[in-house]
């Protein structure tokens, strides 16, 4: 047992120090792709893209090497929050186009256009998505693969039709057993959840991460739509840039070069009456397979008081969106 402990710290340790180099690239890529740091042709973007899908299924192995830390370790319990399947369900189709492209299979999604949102790990649910999907277009040789995603009694039904070789029907009744146990953890329900898209151009951002990419990466994005960023790499400096003006909103980052510090930092703020009001967004490459318990709304507040958390990579309109929500929530609770 104690060699299976210390076998999954090894694998843990060694993986998240790939993962942050791997979603480093993807992000710069995004920058690019998304247009952000100038326009693309549409060749030019779309080998760009490609890359970017590769990244994916890359950082995809790097979470499923975590989980298997996790698992060794019974600890393997992600939170649980709104998720919007249809979206889903288009990245993840986007992602084995260019698969389903090279063996020339028509890949094609039908989404209802008004699903509810279920309550559910993200992460599960891409994963389910992605086993399906790659297993339809590897047993598929000509024809198509269909991903239909429409609405059930209180739930969201996703059905993978194809026209490969299918299975024999004798095997069918084992064919779930594995993946039955990661499929019943996505609990499923309607929880609609309304974001505030009024712009807040002119905040104040600190963000504290001691990535020199990821400082660029965040700060470029954040001043895209013109807001006043600044910079620190380690909790010291984030201080000493509080002293010289309060932010309207922190992205912190965990790791940094003395540990957790972005724990500590977070811990010291919530302490300090000058800066408890700030909006903490906890923007990491350490997922939630590591230990880490990351809640849409804080389910332990004393160990990690932040008001939302993102992974990286982040979509640059997934980081505005959280941005500008955030600031919205703090404007109205100041009025």
């Amino acid at each position: 047992r104690d060699a299976d402990r210390r076998r999954a710290e090894f694998i843990r340790t060694s993986v998240h120090q790939l993962r942050a180099p791997v979603s480093g690239m993807q992000s710069f890529l995004r920058l690019i792709t998304r247009q952000i740091v100038g326009d693309l042709s549409p060749k030019q973007r779309e080998t760009l893209d490609r890359v970017d899908r590769k990244c994916g299924l890359l950082l995809a192995t790097v979470n499923d090497l975590l989980d298997m830390a996790a698992i060794s370790e019974n600890r393997l319990d992600r939170p649980a929050e709104s998720v919007d399947v249809g979206a889903v369900a288009g990245r993840s189709v986007e992602q084995f186009s260019h698969l389903a492209e090279k063996k020339r299979i028509d890949l094609h999604l039908e989404c209802h256009p008004a699903l509810p949102r279920v309550v559910a790990a993200p992460r599960d649910v891409e994963y389910a998505l992605s086993n399906l999907l790659s297993n339809a277009i590897h047993y598929t040789n000509q024809g198509s693969v269909t991903l239909t995603v429409g609405p059930g009694d209180q739930s969201v039904v996703l059905t993978v039709c194809d026209t490969g070789i299918g299975i024999p029907e004798d095997d069918l009744p084992h064919c779930f057993r594995e993946p039955a146990r990661d499929l019943a953890r996505l609990g499923h329900h309607r929880h609609p959840i309304a974001t505030d898209k009024a712009p807040m151009t002119a905040a104040r951002i600190l963000v504290i991460d001691d990535d020199p990419d990821f400082l660029e990466i965040t700060t470029t994005i954040l001043e895209s739509k013109q807001y006043d960023v600044r910079c620190a790499t380690n909790l010291d400096e984030g201080l000493a840039r509080l002293e010289e003006g309060i932010p309207d909103l922190i992205i912190l980052d965990i790791m940094m070069r003395k540990g957790a510090e972005g724990i500590v930092m977070s811990r010291r703020l919530r302490k300090d009456p000058r800066y408890a009001p700030i909006p903490i967004l906890m923007l990491t490459s350490m997922p939630e397979q590591t230990g880490f318990d990351f809640p849409g709304e804080p389910k332990h507040p004393t160990y990690l008081p932040v008001d939302d958390y993102a992974e990286k990579p982040i979509e640059p309109q997934d980081l505005l969106e959280k941005v500008e929500r955030l600031l919205a929530q703090a404007s109205s609770n100041s009025t």
